[in-house]
């Protein structure tokens, strides 16, 4: 699994500067949700075979 570190920052920075123009902003609850996404590798196999499928490799 992976993130991007830019995206990462992007929104530090900007909860940093609510933060210092609205000081009271840091009693209120965030929840911030960043994109992620899976970077296959070697070690990354297909899922197991039903009973009774065959099992197709690539």
């Amino acid at each position: 699994m992976a993130q991007s570190p830019a995206d990462i920052g992007r929104e530090a920075g900007e909860l940093a500067l609510s933060l210092i123009n609205e000081p009271d902003a840091a009693d209120r609850c965030r929840h911030i949700v960043l994109p992620t996404y899976v970077i296959p590798r070697s070690t990354t196999a297909p899922p197991p075979a039903e009973e009774g499928e065959a099992r197709v490799s690539g």
